[in-house]
Order: C-alpha cells, then structure tokens, then sequence
C-alpha cells in the first residue's frame, strides 16, 4: 500500500492505492470511495491544515486500517486521555458522543493540529453531512470532531450528536475528569434502531449497575 495526495480544482483528496484486499471494507469504513483503481477521500476548498493533516495521514493509516479491520484493538482510554489533556484548563465547550467522536464548536482542532489526520473542512454544503465543520484525529485511536450540528439530523426522531442531545447533556466522572455525554436513555434508543445490540445490552447493564 502507498498513500497519494490529489489536488484537484481546488478539493484535495487523500488517497490508498495498491491496498490489500483485507484492508477494502476497512477504508470504506473510514470514507474513502474507490476511484481511479484506488480508494480517496475528498475534502472540499477551504480546508485548512492539509498539509500537517497529509503527513500525520501518511503515518497513521496503517494501525488506523488495522484498528478499523478489527486486527489491532483500539485504545479508546488512552485516546481519550489524550484528547482530555489537549483541551484541559481551555474553555473549550466539547461533549462525547458515540464510539469515536467528539462534537464540539470547531475551535477544539487547533488544540489536537499534530495529531490531524484529515483536515478542517467546511463540510456543510456538502450533501449528507450533518455539521459545518468537521476534522479527524489519531491519537492511538481515530477521534472524529465535528462543529456546529444542523437541527435536522433530530429528524424524524432525535439523535444523540444534535441539538435535542445538547440540550440534554448529562455529566460522568472518568478518571477524575467530569465529561459530558448524552443521556443513556438517548443513546439506548438511538442504538437499538441502528441495530446495535451489544451496545445496548451495555447500556442496559450500565443501567442496571447505577441504578
């Protein structure tokens, strides 16, 4: 496998070519399409950071792929500490939600910028996306950091990244720190109707424990 950089009519894309076939389902996973007998991803003018987000790229995409392939675990504690220590002491208004993102106002990148893997992009115009902002992270694990949420994405029924969340964000203490999450309730929900099942008999049994 070799990394490419396409610069083209002001988008620039990153790109995988010569990937192994164990690798194709991962790279999707990740948003990369198959063009051109490779597979890019695309970021749209007005990017910042490309070129610090292409060589923290070129370095990470190999436990990134494995990590999304299932062969290497992924060490979300660790990431987490990670990100914590980058924007502690701050003021930064962040929140975690899901598995591995963040959503958080787009002043939270330039905290992590050495770790970028994909750059600031103004992704809002872009159809299907349900932010304005948005960039991703490798420390040790991916972290997605997503800025301004639009209120659709609370249709037809409420997510756990939008404003029907933020409004509803509860407090956890995680080794010490106090971190904001959506309700257990709303992620259980949100959960069951993407088919999640092991993450909602977590949930469950999180519950269960508080309660």
């Amino acid at each position: 496998m070799r990394t490419e950089r396409w610069d083209e009519d002001g988008r620039v894309a990153f790109v995988l070519a010569g990937l192994d076939d164990r690798y194709r389902a991962a790279a999707r996973g990740l948003g990369f399409g198959e063009e051109r007998d490779a597979f890019a991803r695309w970021f749209p003018a007005g990017s910042t950071e490309v070129d610090r987000a292409y060589d923290g790229f070129t370095k990470a995409i190999g436990p990134m792929l494995r990590q999304k392939a299932g062969e290497e675990p992924v060490p979300w504690a660790d990431a987490l500490r990670a990100v914590i220590a980058a924007t502690d002491d701050q003021g930064v208004d962040w929140w975690l939600v899901g598995s591995e993102a963040l959503a958080v106002l787009a002043v939270m990148a330039p905290l992590l910028s050495s770790a970028l893997v994909a750059p600031v992009a103004p992704v809002g115009e872009t159809p299907g996306w349900f932010c304005a902002w948005w960039c991703r992270v490798f420390v040790g694990a991916c972290v997605d950091i997503a800025g301004d949420t639009f209120a659709w994405v609370d249709q037809p029924e409420p997510a756990d990244f939008g404003p029907h969340a933020v409004a509803r964000l509860e407090s956890v203490v995680w080794e010490g720190h106090r971190l904001r999450v959506p309700p257990l309730g709303l992620q259980r929900a949100v959960n069951l109707r993407r088919g999640r099942q092991a993450v909602v008999a977590a949930i469950d049994r999180t519950r269960r424990t508080a309660g």
